[in-house]
């Protein structure tokens, strides 16, 4: 299930920020706090009870075997695909390794002092314990084997290596009683250690656990990553900003478990309302009961959050001012490209609260059926967006894509005005369309069947609505509507359509896990559950974040079996139209729009070669004029003749002209003139691509008296055709019969 996490993004941009100044932090020695290290705090603590009790539903029996059986599957690699000296990992190494990794274990990082000194290292804590113990016995002897042929120094005692290392400090790696264990400038543990992160109910055990305490990584930052960094206070800010550092510091935790029938799980972001509003999350706003209830009962799909796009949009556009010194120009591009002004149409425009939901009642619950909802904040502003965005598509978009993307207005029966973006001429699988109602919601669609139903639900205030889904509401401990984000999936409606997928992967990884080396090992004991009893008795995926004080708690509900959430969102993302209406609308929409481009560039090659055309016709004017005292020729075959112009030239790469005639015209009119009886030989024009013209171009070659040579549009050469000097010029050139 997807969590809301808005500050996780901040601990990811803390680590890039980290990546450019560890390797020297490693080598630097600032003054920090000496500490023992059994009083070292740890920033990151990860704990797995092991694959059993991440896949502790009897639906999940296949898929556990099946993992299981990998690591030996992957054993086989260096034999099957070359020599076992070529592997840097043997076949039993590799499968000893991913058994360790599905075993009980935990994980302990962080940076700090240690008793080696006072400089910064790295401080990590693994503890794995495997049910066979003869797998810690040969990933001990392979540490010890490894160190030996790297003859890296070090000391062997009681089943453990031990490594000096000048950087990295004292590491230890090895078997410790039951256990395999490798720390770095820290104690041993004697079990995998579970973090302390409350909210599952008493009597479930964590089968996953993490918590993140940054503040333990205060004195790296501010001695280390902050002083090294290229921007002090630029990267001191944003670390603030985000809580790693400073009196708003965060933590983050979580935690999974499962009961008889269900799986539970519960996130945390302790402290993060003291930083949230910047990253787009208004701390008194919540969900609200008006826009749950805009969503039909019988939805099967719902995402509902509360989210500030300008506040987000303002964090990023600050730091990239600071970063870059100048605010980026965004706003002027979408202006100048759409008409649309962020600041005074679109963010007024828009609300603060978002829904998106598939449902039955709006086209069969799958991708077509989707329906957004948005909150209008201004609905005159929405109204301008609308308008702009309509001249945008038809006097941009549309001509781009030959015609075949248009903003179609239309009205449901309800009288309620509505918008379509439609593809005529083009067999496309959707047509995005939305309308604004009571100026209080913009409903958008992937079809107008949907868009319909969705108005037919608002428009019955008598209708069942989401807000009272009996499952929401067993499953939250307040109402929906004080909640600040909702992710509801019906599993066993979405498993329906899905099992297909799945049963087709499972086969998939039971043939991968198979032996070629030894037919009759590991030939699969159980399979996967059939159609009927996987979706037995399945329950929904839930998700629910909410404000308690200044903590942001998310809690989470599924289905006890991964397999039947593996089928559900596969059936959820994977179902027929969603696979079909990809290619289709890339077939029917997207390639018009690159055969437009491709059409375009080759129309622009034959443009640029009737140019040239006409610029040796005009080579041959000018000759000509020499050779008889500036005098005009009567026709282009006596300038071909006299002057020795190739046939070539000749030839417009728009002919042959339609009405037989020459390719280009040329100004029989003026013959016997002199260039010096005309009052403006720059706009006086002499040749030009008639069969261009004719082929029905807008874009035409123009060859002037001058000498110059242009590309004008038609509308331009009729305005040119004006001027005195050019009087009589389209019946001489034989174009008159074929101008608008």
């Amino acid at each position: 299930m997807n969590i809301p996490r808005p500050f996780l993004i901040g601990f990811l941009g803390a680590a890039v920020a980290l990546t450019p100044v560890v390797p020297g932090a490693f080598a630097r020695q600032p003054q920090v706090h000496r500490m023992p290290l059994r009083d070292q705090p740890v920033a990151l603590t990860l704990y797995s009870a092991g694959i059993e009790a991440n896949l502790p539903s009897s639906k999940d029996a296949f898929l556990l075997e099946q993992l299981q059986m990998l690591g030996r599957r992957l054993g086989e690699f260096p034999q099957q695909f070359g020599e076992e000296e070529d592997f840097p990992i043997n076949s039993i190494q590799l499968n000893d390794l991913t058994t360790l990794l599905m075993s009980p274990m935990s994980l302990k990082l962080s940076v700090g002092p240690t008793l080696l000194g006072d400089e910064p290292r790295p401080i990590v804590s693994f503890t794995a314990r495997p049910a066979d113990e003869r797998v810690a016995e040969r990933l001990a002897w392979t540490v010890r084997n490894q160190v030996s042929r790297r003859q890296i120094p070090a000391t062997q005692t009681s089943g453990l290596t031990r490594i000096e290392h000048d950087d990295l400090g004292l590491i230890i790696l090895g078997k410790r009683g039951r256990n395999f264990v490798g720390v770095a400038n820290y104690e041993f543990d004697n079990v995998p250690v579970v973090p302390e992160v409350p909210g599952l109910p008493e009597g479930v055990e964590p089968a996953l656990a993490f918590k993140f305490e940054p503040v333990h990584l205060a004195n790296f930052f501010n001695e280390v990553v902050i002083p090294d960094s290229p921007d002090p206070d630029l990267v001191r800010d944003f670390l603030e900003q985000i809580g790693m550092i400073g009196d708003n510091t965060i933590t983050i935790e979580g935690t999974l478990g499962y009961t008889e029938d269900r799986m539970l799980g519960v996130y945390r972001e302790r402290g993060s309302a003291r930083i949230a509003e910047p990253f787009g999350f208004p701390t008194s706003l919540t969900l609200g009961d008006d826009i749950l209830t805009t969503i039909p009962a019988d939805a099967t799909s719902v995402l509902a959050t509360v989210f500030d796009l300008e506040a987000i949009y303002d964090m990023l556009m600050s730091y990239a001012e600071r970063f870059d010194g100048s605010r980026p120009p965004i706003e002027e591009w979408v202006r100048d490209f759409t008409g649309i002004d962020l600041k005074e149409d679109y963010f007024p425009a828009v609300g603060k609260r978002f829904a998106i939901y598939q449902a039955p009642s709006t086209g069969g619950g799958s991708l077509a059926s989707t329906v957004a909802i948005v909150e209008i904040g201004d609905a005159d502003a929405m109204r301008r967006v609308m308008t702009k965005l309509s001249e945008f598509v038809e006097q941009k978009i549309s001509p781009m894509a030959r015609n075949t993307v248009r903003f179609a207005p239309w009205k449901l029966e309800s009288g309620h005005d509505a918008w379509s973006l439609s593809f005529p001429g083009v067999p496309a699988p959707i047509e995005p369309c939305w309308m604004i109602y009571a100026d209080k919601w913009v409903v958008k669609a992937a079809t107008p069947g949907a868009l319909i139903a969705a108005v037919d639900h608002l428009r019955d205030r008598d209708a069942a609505s989401f807000a009272t889904n009996p499952h929401l509401l067993a499953e939250s401990d307040s109402r929906p509507s004080e909640t600040i984000f909702v992710q509801y999936l019906d599993a066993a409606f979405y498993a329906q359509r899905g099992y297909g997928l799945a049963s087709i992967a499972a086969t998939a990884l039971s043939n991968f896990t198979r032996s070629t080396i030894n037919p009759e090992a590991r030939i699969p004991t159980v399979r996967m559950p059939t159609y009927n009893a996987l979706l037995a008795d399945l329950r929904p995926s839930i998700a629910v974040a909410k404000w308690e004080g200044d903590d942001l708690v998310t809690t989470m509900t599924a289905d006890r079996s991964s397999t039947a959430q593996i089928a559900a969102i596969l059936g959820n993302i994977g179902s027929i139209d969603t696979m079909l209406i990809g290619p289709a609308f890339a077939g029917g929409v997207v390639a018009p729009i690159f055969l437009n481009k491709y059409n375009s560039a080759k129309r622009q090659g034959k443009i640029s070669q009737s140019a040239m055309c006409v610029r040796q016709i005009l080579l041959g004017h000018e000759l000509y004029s020499m050779q008889h005292n500036s005098h005009f020729a009567d026709s282009i075959e006596t300038l071909a003749e006299d002057t020795g112009i190739a046939s070539r030239y000749l030839v417009s790469p728009f002919g042959p002209a339609r009405d037989g005639g020459p390719d280009f015209g040329y100004r029989t009119d003026l013959a016997g003139k002199k260039v010096s009886s005309l009052r403006s030989p720059s706009t006086t024009i002499l040749i030009i691509d008639r069969a261009a013209i004719l082929a029905g171009l807008d874009v035409i070659s123009v060859g002037f008296a001058d000498g110059r040579t242009t590309v004008h549009y038609l509308l331009e050469i009729q305005e040119l055709l004006e001027n005195p000097d050019n009087e009589g010029a389209a019946e001489a050139m034989g174009i008159a019969d074929w101008l608008p």
